[in-house]
């Protein structure tokens, strides 16, 4: 059924999750192949299911039908027993990204003009099918066609634990049922310095577009290359590392990795604009979660190495 509460607040929170404990990490190699990375990433599709309370002729009211949205993410495996890594603002069933994608797809069915979906952001509320709940979500894992893939169909995952992205961006997720162990990797146990090599990971939306088709076309992972401008701590404490690498939409909660293969941090966002409200496209401010933050992430819910 739709919902039926006046309103629903949109904000980002954790929801109750189910904590992962006793899983494990063997030693990775030191310095894997590439061909051995491609292996440990996975292709991430989120379908978001809404309504939208919003204002009519006759006042406001629900959508009468609820609407689906697709985004696409990046994920890797942080454990042999189908742990995923990603970033948490992609299994966030309230982030703003789901939040504003399910009111234009709202407006774009209804006929709004601009100024009504500007209105409606503003002051729309988003829900699930169940009275005062957030949208429903759906995250689906696949993996492109290569020789080591674990994973070589569409699998619905668990997520099992999310921080959202004002306090850290880190979502674990649980891949259940498979049949052999994953191929992980390993995670740095100190962060990079300022100007050390790294190398962001991820699908570029460009390259997969998530259109809801499910197709097994999957191009391999974009390995972006750079270093490390700087080490961060905004103004809620939380730690991030600033990174040069060209990081795109759907590469979000890929691992960037160090020169000996190990994970530094999850990519988590770019920066559009500055302090000072100017755009800053075209320049490569992108910001992965701390290295700290990573590992004590991984070891509060038992992903941790022998």
């Amino acid at each position: 059924m739709k919902p039926t509460k006046a309103a629903v607040l949109a904000t980002a929170a954790i929801s109750s999750f189910v904590l992962i404990a006793g899983c494990s990490r063997e030693s990775a190699p030191a310095v894997p192949t590439n061909e051995q990375i491609d292996d440990s990433i996975v292709y991430m599709e989120m379908t978001s299911t809404g309504w939208v309370y919003y204002p009519s002729t006759t006042g406001w009211k629900w959508t009468s039908e609820s609407v689906d949205v697709f985004s696409s993410c990046t994920g890797w495996f942080a454990g042999a027993s189908g742990e995923i890594m990603t970033a948490g603002h992609c299994v966030d069933p309230e982030s703003d990204t789901k939040r504003e994608s399910l009111i234009r797809a709202v407006g774009k069915e209804n006929g709004w003009n601009a100024a009504d979906v500007s209105k409606c952001l503003d002051e729309c509320s988003v829900g699930g099918e169940e009275s005062g709940s957030p949208p429903d979500l759906r995250v689906q894992v696949n993996q492109p066609d290569i020789d080591g893939r674990v994973i070589s169909e569409w699998r619905d995952v668990q997520v099992a634990d999310m921080v959202p992205a004002e306090d850290g961006d880190l979502a674990l997720l649980r891949a259940n049922g498979l049949n052999k162990e994953t191929p992980f990797l390993g995670v740095a146990t100190e962060a990079p310095k300022s100007g050390e090599a790294v190398t962001a990971i991820g699908f570029p939306g460009v390259v997969d577009a998530a259109d809801g088709s499910k197709t097994d076309a999957l191009s391999n992972p974009s390995f972006k290359t750079g270093t490390v401008s700087s080490s961060q701590v905004g103004q809620n404490g939380v730690a991030t590392l600033e990174i040069n690498a060209d990081v795109s939409s759907g590469m979000s909660g890929g691992p960037t990795i160090n020169d000996q293969g190990e994970v530094i941090g999850v990519n988590s966002r770019k920066a559009l604009r500055s302090s000072t409200g100017g755009s800053v496209e075209g320049n490569a401010f992108n910001f992965v979660t701390d290295t700290a933050d990573l590992n004590r992430f991984l070891q509060k819910n038992g992903v941790t190495e022998k």
